[in-house]
């Protein structure tokens, strides 16, 4: 199944690129601050620089700026979604393969499904990625499963961008009035339009307000990828489950995991490291059982999986696992495989797979999910930090008032950048460690972050 630790690197390659959007959309607003001001050479707030007319004119350019960035580095981030879609597909069909051969040679040292004859799992599966779906040894429908959740981690992508421009044309207006009205209470025209840019760079290029809190866009679409791929991951892996008769599934943990003051799905602690029942008898699972067209379209490759499924279903647990979808709550926006969860599961086998799954703490549970979320915390604000000083830095300002702040910004970045590696080794005998890729932003025309 897919780890907790591969769901979170899987969204690095996407993240990194819009990184660079961000970085380069906001550069660019930071350089029509200044210029809407700029007059002969010469920066200079007055009423007719900052007239509504001016700031519309201007509004526009940031807007087709925006959209312009946006419709040309699309595709590549749609590229490093793909590969991301498909390196996980490529993980769960091994993982299918490997243990529908398990569970059969064990039931034919039996006596059992002695007329199954099973495909040997593909070298391109275990080390590689495939250019299409055709290459996985996966049945028709599975494939239509991944590319139907690829198509739509694709379009909750293209809608996240497409609020890019209108938000930066909204951030230019506010940072714009901000500079005007810090001047005219005797504010230099330098500080102003620094703070102006402070502001915008602060928050980045936003697109979704998710639950109390506005998100850059590359956390919005790095949880787009990261739900949609461990989502693809379970409407496969139900998928099998329902083609071969299977009838349980083991959940993975972690340590870290999810935790609320609920005694429902929600608390993600409660639930995880499990084995559960899966109740076909559910009308939330009959999209996964396959129609006599399904079936037939397997009856080339994937013949076997029709032949066991019958000798599966007979199995019985005699009530010993609780119902899955009702415990972890599949399908559920904060339940398993929902927003940005790092949990996964598998197909299993009573009798024949073993749960090595230790309990985990509560206690240290909660603590380990409580210091991942202040080193999150943190690694947004150094991250903050850098794309105010890239910002400031491309809007072109000079002299020392300039100077100063840059000099300021740098002790600000070394100071939480010390403040973070102290944290991390102060807590890494509970596992957190420095994670160098999260406080990374992206240069913006040879601007280094160092």
């Amino acid at each position: 199944m897919l780890t907790p630790e591969y769901l979170t690197r899987i969204v690095e390659s996407t993240q990194e690129k819009v990184s660079e959007v961000n970085a380069y959309l906001v550069a660019r607003i930071a350089r029509r601050i200044k210029e809407l001001f700029e007059s002969t050479g010469k920066v200079d707030i007055s009423p007719s620089s900052i007239s509504d007319i001016n700031k519309q004119i201007a509004a526009g350019g940031v807007y087709e700026d925006v959209q312009s960035e946006i419709e040309k580095k699309l595709p590549g981030i749609q590229r490093e979604v793909k590969r991301a879609f498909y390196d996980a597909a490529g993980k769960i069909s091994y993982d299918n393969a490997v243990f529908t051969k398990k569970v059969v040679e064990i039931e034919q040292e039996q006596g059992n499904l002695l007329d199954i004859d099973l495909p040997k799992a593909t070298k391109l599966e275990r080390i590689g990625i495939p250019e299409d779906a055709s290459k996985l040894n996966m049945t028709p429908k599975e494939i239509r499963v991944l590319e139907s959740a690829y198509r739509r981690t694709n379009g909750e992508i293209y809608n996240l961008t497409r609020t890019c421009a209108g938000e930066a044309q909204r951030d230019f207006i506010e940072a714009c009035d901000r500079a005007f009205f810090l001047v005219k209470r005797g504010v230099s025209i330098d500080t102003a339009i620094m703070d102006a840019i402070n502001e915008v760079a602060s928050k980045g290029i936003t697109t979704v307000h998710y639950g109390r809190r506005n998100d850059s866009i590359e956390s919005a679409i790095a949880r787009a990828v990261r739900t949609g791929v461990n989502q693809a991951n379970g409407d496969i892996v139900l998928t099998r489950c329902a083609e071969m008769g299977v009838n349980h599934v083991l959940v993975s943990q972690h340590v870290g995991a999810r935790v609320t003051k609920s005694d429902d799905y929600t608390n993600h602690s409660l639930w995880q490291g499990k084995v559960y029942r899966v109740d076909w008898s559910n009308p939330a699972l009959s999209q996964y059982e396959p129609t006599p067209q399904e079936i037939q379209e397997n009856s080339s490759s994937f013949s076997f999986l029709d032949k066991i499924k019958g000798f599966f279903r007979s199995k019985s647990d005699n009530g010993k696992y609780q119902d899955f979808i009702a415990e972890c709550g599949y399908g559920q926006m904060l339940g398993i495989c929902g927003i940005n969860c790092r949990h996964s599961f598998g197909a299993f086998y009573p009798g024949v797979n073993i749960n090595t799954n230790e309990t985990i703490d509560k206690e240290a549970n909660e603590e380990k999910y409580n210091l991942e979320q202040k080193q999150r915390g943190m690694e947004r604000e150094i991250r903050k930090t850098k794309r105010v000083k890239n910002a400031i830095e491309a809007s072109g300002l000079e002299g020392e008032e300039f100077a100063d702040r840059i000099r300021e910004i740098n002790r600000l970045i070394k100071a939480q950048t010390e403040s973070y590696n102290s944290f991390c080794a102060e807590h890494a005998d509970k596992g957190i460690k420095p994670i160098n890729w999260r406080l990374k932003v992206a240069k913006v025309e040879g601007i280094s972050n160092s």
